[in-house]
Formats: structure tokens, sequence, C-alpha cells
């Protein structure tokens, strides 16, 4: 997968299965996982995590939150409206290393949007796909694509079948 691509695995899997999920997810080359850091309890694990709480590498800050030194910090956000897109970006434009948006009904123009006006200031974009087709649309869309997909899942097989397409999507 390119390097500037991230696919960030949401594991929807049972806190019994989750250590041996993020191993899995490790061996197939995944270096990211939407979860709280404490609930990766293997020291050895090189899993980047996002999540809400300030530990995290990459820090969902809430509403009003502060930004977290040293680590990456940014805003998830839901888009309703082309309203909801200025107010992505006017927040972005103060400092944020990353979005996450998320759309209830994926159209594709509020999101060719949303990277045409966040591309220009440097914020990366992730969004969230619930199925493997949604996560290849969002690396493809306007040929640059997003920078991240959350991908919410509990199967290993799905993942593996998505780093192919994902691969044959970014390098075509």
């Amino acid at each position: 997968m390119a390097t500037d691509k991230l696919l960030i695995v949401q594991p929807k899997v049972g806190k019994n299965q989750l250590n041996k999920f993020v191993k899995n997810l490790e061996n197939e080359g995944v270096k990211h996982i939407y979860a709280d850091p404490k609930t990766i309890t293997d020291k050895k694990s090189k899993m980047k995590t996002v999540f809400t709480t300030p530990n995290a590498d990459y820090v969902v800050l809430s509403k009003d939150g502060k930004k977290v030194k040293g680590k990456k910090n940014g805003k998830q956000f839901k888009i309703l409206s082309n309203k909801d897109i200025d107010g992505v970006y006017e927040t972005a434009k103060k400092g944020l290393d990353f979005v996450i948006i998320e759309v209830k009904d994926w159209k594709i123009i509020p999101l060719e949007n949303i990277i045409a006006k966040l591309h220009k200031i440097h914020t990366k974009i992730f969004t969230i796909a619930k199925n493997q087709k949604e996560v290849r649309k969002m690396f493809s869309i306007l040929d640059v694509g997003v920078d991240g997909v959350i991908f919410q899942t509990g199967s290993i097989g799905e993942v593996q079948e998505t780093l192919v397409h994902i691969t044959k999507t970014i390098q075509s």
C-alpha cells in the first residue's frame, strides 16, 4: 500500500479477541487502529492508535478539546450539508493535523469539495467506511482520494481483501 495512505481498522471484536486480532492485523501490514491504547495489552505491538484519549498517537479531540502536545491532533465531523464542509475547513485552518469525516449517505461531491479545500492546507482527511466497496471508493475520489479510511470490521479476511484492492487502486 502506498505509504501516504492509511488503512485504519476499527475492530468489531470482543475484548477477549482484541489482542489476537491486533496481532493478525500487524501480520497483514496494518499499522493503524482505531481503539483505546489501553485496550492493546501486547507490549510488543507497534500499532499506532487513533482515539479520543490523550495517550493515543492520533488524538481525536472533543468539540472544544485542547490540543495534546507531541501528538497528531484532529477532530471528527458529521457532514449533512455544504455549510458543514465550510465549518470543517474553518476549524482545520486553525491547525488540525487531521479530520475524520463522517457522512450518513456517501455522495461523492461533498467529499470532493472537502478534499479540494483541505489538501491546500495540508490537513489529512480520514473517512469512515463500513464495507470494502466504500474503502476503495474513498481512496480513489478525485484521483487523489482521502489520506486514510477507518474501516469498521471484525474480519481479517475482509482486511486482507481490502488491502489487495487498495493496492491495486492506488497503483493504477
